[in-house]
C-alpha cells in the first residue's frame, strides 16, 4: 500500500521504473538502505546542533563575572548587576530545560515516524503540493504553539514577575496568543 502511494507521488520515479514491479524493486532498496541513511544524518545534525547551541550558553553564561566589569561600573551598581547576573541565570536554566524538552519530543517524533503519518494524512485532502505543505507546515506551527504554551506561562508570569519585568495581564496573554 505505501509503495503505490509513493509511487503514485513521484511521477519522475514512474520513468525510472515504468512497471510496477521495477518500482517494487526500487522501493524496496531505498526504503530499506536510502532512508535509514538519510533519518540517522537528520539525527546526528539535531544532535550535534543541540549540544553546540547547550555549549555555547553555558560558556555566555560562565563568562558573567561576580563583580560588576570595570567598563559599566559608572552604569550599573552592584545590585543591579547582580539582578542582571540572577535573572540571565535563571532564564538560561529555564532554557535549557525547555530546550531538552523540545529537542527529545523531535527525536521522539521522527524515530517513530510521525512526520511520515501526518504527512500521508494531509495527503488525504488534497493532491496539491502547495496545499499539503501549508496544511503540514500549519498543523506542526499549531501543535508546536500548543505545546510551548505552558513553558510561556510560566516565563510571563513566574520568571518576569519575579524580576518585576511582567507588565502582561492574563487577558492580554491570552489576546496575544490569540493574535498569533
Amino acid at each position: 500500500m505505501t509503495i503505490r502511494i509513493f509511487y503514485k507521488h513521484f511521477p519522475k520515479i514512474q520513468t525510472i521504473c515504468p512497471t510496477q514491479n521495477q518500482f517494487t524493486t526500487f522501493a524496496i532498496i531505498l526504503a530499506n538502505y536510502l532512508i535509514p541513511v538519510m533519518l540517522t544524518i537528520i539525527l546526528l545534525i539535531l544532535i550535534i546542533g543541540f549540544i553546540f547551541e547547550a555549549i555555547l550558553d553555558y560558556l555566555n553564561i560562565k563568562n558573567w563575572s561576580l563583580k560588576v566589569p570595570s567598563i559599566v561600573c559608572d552604569i550599573y551598581s552592584d545590585e543591579k548587576y547582580n539582578r542582571a547576573r540572577e535573572y540571565a541565570l535563571v532564564n538560561y536554566r529555564f532554557s535549557m530545560f525547555t530546550s531538552l524538552i523540545s529537542f527529545l519530543f523531535m527525536l521522539i517524533l521522527l524515530i517513530n515516524g510521525s512526520f511520515g503519518w501526518l504527512d500521508e494524512y494531509v495527503r488525504g485532502f488534497t493532491n496539491s503540493p502547495v496545499f499539503v505543505a501549508i496544511l503540514f507546515f500549519g498543523i506542526l506551527a499549531i501543535a508546536s504553539d500548543l505545546l510551548s504554551l505552558p513553558f510561556s506561562i510560566y516565563k510571563t508570569f513566574v520568571i518576569e514577575e519575579k524580576f518585576g519585568f511582567n507588565k502582561t495581564t492574563v487577558k492580554t496573554f491570552i489576546a496575544d496568543k490569540l493574535k498569533g
